[in-house]
């Protein structure tokens, strides 16, 4: 029975606070019950914000887990129901000496059956750090560790002194690595995938992790930061969420640029991503002569950061690496073509100011104290107005210039380009505002439903999606006749989402408007089950069903 409730249970923690620990546990949760597997949520960390995150009443939670409560025989007693498939194993905050011994003891002796038999997967949210009794005494209860960790020094520094000190108790234990807030940067001395690497540059020799050991370590998640998931989001933002896909679509753009105008450019794929992310890092071409000798710079330290660094002591020809050459002269030559080409392409120069001016208007509008309505000044939008026509109108008219790719970009561009100027209507915003389930507050105030919000994603909740429905089906028909519009007025006909049989394609204008919608909706909340396309999302899911798999839950 031991090794059966062990099999399925999951253990989160972390070498440090701050990560996002305890996100990961719900939103992992959260995930599993909605595919419909009965998840029981141990709530062990005394300074844990899952009421917090749930919305969950404290007094609630205190009807669940109080003194009187604890010495009753069953472990309803102790459950607090949250959603289908979801429920909070001990609610309360767990603060008293002695109190996570006992529950442990509850756990695995009282209520070892009625675990097993009511659960399909138990997830612990441990408290950070290595004391043993709330901590490192649960893990011999699983056979799966989830550490979770950021891409930042101190992090990792933490994370690989817990790993030591589970693997001194558990040697056999797996432990899967769970990478936060990921962000690679080529250039950098700090590599964010090596937690063990980084934690032995900063410890004695007698405590450092050797070879052996690391056999158990894997890394099972790459999860990029993302705003749109910020608990600090009290209410979700659509003037802030469509500035965000003007954005990020406008540098997608300019990477396809980049890459269209490559043609001639005779380098490894390899070497040009590095190319690449330099040119787009650097905001702008001035002197193609001095940018040429900065890049040099730069694929040297990258070529030293991430491989002469790593070769035994006596064998490391650094020195060799700044004095050498990157480019052969035949290369050199390629590279300064191309580079001149990047400097004078009217395209790229109107994606770089555009993606500036998108960042100065999105760092206003997470500013404002009122996100539901658009705070970016009448100025800003004129210029981003001029920069998007400018952008659209020449694909537009030179389409046959531009690979299919970056047409068919300019084309859902179109799309936002037009949401954006229909969201800077107060009663379109509204209309997406009321839909949001609302509470009072304890001042009676009509606030923001964050529980209801998260139970319509995890349940099959007919009314929500019959009320979502009608929502899509009052704002469609306002949202195509902006599209038209903005076509119309733009001339911009070459860029109509058109269909195999070249005719409007109106199932592509649903599906983007009704993504746009449901995750405006649902941003703020902190949970990843309220999104479908976005990278973090997506490394999420895919982490999360490989951490089921390497666990035999099916």
């Amino acid at each position: 029975m031991l090794k059966r409730l062990s099999q399925k249970t999951i253990a989160i923690s972390s070498g440090k606070g701050g990560v996002g620990k305890t996100t990961t546990s719900i939103n992992l949760a959260l995930y599993y019950a909605k595919k419909d597997l009965r998840v029981g949520l141990i709530d062990l960390d005394p300074l844990s914000n899952i009421a917090t995150m749930l919305d969950i009443n404290e007094a609630e939670a205190i009807v669940y887990g109080d003194e009187t409560s604890r010495k009753k025989e069953t472990l309803h007693s102790h459950i607090l129901k949250v959603f289908r498939n979801f429920d909070i194993i001990f609610p309360l905050a767990k603060l008293k000496q002695g109190q996570s011994k006992e529950m442990l003891e509850s756990l695995y002796n009282r209520f070892i059956n009625d675990l097993n038999s009511s659960y399909d997967v138990i997830i612990y949210d441990l408290p950070a750090g290595i004391r043993y009794d709330d901590n490192l005494a649960f893990l011999r209860y699983t056979t799966n560790l989830v550490l979770v960790t950021n891409a930042e020094p101190a992090a990792h520094v933490s994370a690989g002194g817990y790993i030591k000190s589970v693997l001194e108790i558990e040697p056999k234990l797996q432990i899967h690595l769970w990478h936060n807030k990921y962000m690679y940067t080529p250039d950098s001395d700090f590599n964010p995938v090596d937690v063990v690497g980084n934690y032995n540059k900063n410890v004695s020799a007698e405590l450092k992790l050797g070879k052996i050991v690391t056999r158990n370590i894997n890394n099972i998640a790459f999860i990029p930061h993302d705003a749109a998931l910020d608990l600090l989001q009290t209410n979700p933002s659509a003037a802030i969420n469509i500035q965000r896909c003007l954005l990020d679509l406008a540098c997608f753009m300019q990477e396809q640029r980049i890459n269209d105008l490559k043609r001639e450019l005779h380098i490894s794929e390899k070497l040009f991503h590095l190319i690449r992310y330099f040119i787009i890092h650097s905001k702008k071409i001035s002197n193609v002569d001095k940018f040429m000798g900065e890049l040099g710079e730069y694929l040297k330290k990258v070529l030293i950061t991430n491989f002469i660094s790593h070769l035994p002591e006596g064998r490391n020809p650094a020195g060799n690496i700044k004095k050498m050459s990157i480019f052969n002269r035949s290369e050199q030559g390629e590279l300064k073509h191309f580079l001149l080409t990047i400097q004078n392409d009217k395209l790229m120069q109107t994606l770089t100011t555009l993606i500036e001016y998108l960042e100065r208007a999105l760092r206003a509008a997470e500013e404002s104290a009122n996100p539901f309505t658009f705070t970016t000044e009448i100025n800003m939008h004129r210029a981003l107005d001029k920069q998007i026509g400018l952008l659209l109108i020449s694909i537009n008219e030179a389409k046959a210039d531009f690979s299919d790719q970056l047409v068919n970009q300019a084309g859902v561009y179109t799309f936002y380009f037009s949401l954006y100027k229909l969201l800077q209507s107060k009663t379109v915003l509204k209309v997406i505002n009321d839909f949001i389930p609302k509470k009072k507050n304890k001042k009676g105030l009509r606030i923001r439903n964050r529980r209801e919000q998260i139970r319509n994603l995890v349940e099959k909740n007919e009314a929500y999606r019959s009320g979502y429905f009608t929502l899509i089906k009052t704002l469609y028909p306002v949202i195509i006749r902006q599209i038209s519009t903005v076509i119309s007025t733009l001339n911009l006909g070459n860029l109509m989402l058109r269909d195999k049989d070249n005719r409007i394609n109106k199932v592509a204008y649903l599906k983007l408007f009704s993504n746009f919608i449901h995750e405006t909706i649902n941003s703020g909340l902190s949970v990843i089950i309220g999104f479908h396309r976005r990278p973090a999302v997506t490394a999420f899911k895919k982490a999360a069903d490989l951490l089921l798999e390497k666990i035999n839950i099916n």
